[in-house]
């Protein structure tokens, strides 16, 4: 009966943070970035929102995600999947295979976004 409770307790103070508009999240979504100041809160990430803003575009113009995905890997664009958590992220390697580079310090799902 304790666990249960605690969960839904839980459960509960995460839809009351969704609901006032506080991220709940652990790591920023791609495009974004935790602020430093308040870990609930997210700020946009100038150095990925190009990327964001340019995958957005060729939706609106009805693009689906294969030839979304062909485009940035032709323009040679960091892996949107592809985040390490460790400071890294993930390209195409010339075999086929996935290659992690260090970003310096920069983590998160999103390969870019920095996290403090």
């Amino acid at each position: 009966m304790y666990s249960k409770d605690i969960s839904k307790k839980v459960h509960s103070s995460y839809l009351l943070k969704a609901q006032k508009g506080q991220f709940t999240g652990c790591l920023a979504p791609f495009g974004y970035r935790k602020d430093p100041e308040d870990k609930n809160h997210l700020l946009i990430d100038e150095e990925t929102a190009p990327i964001v803003r340019l995958i957005f575009g060729y939706a609106l113009n009805g693009h689906g995600p294969n030839y979304i995905r062909r485009r940035l890997e032709k323009e040679k664009s960091p892996a949107l999947h592809g985040g390490t958590g460790n400071g890294g992220f993930a390209i195409p390697a010339p075999n086929g295979k996935r290659k992690t580079q260090k970003t310096g310090g920069i983590c998160g799902t999103s390969p870019l976004s920095k996290t403090f």
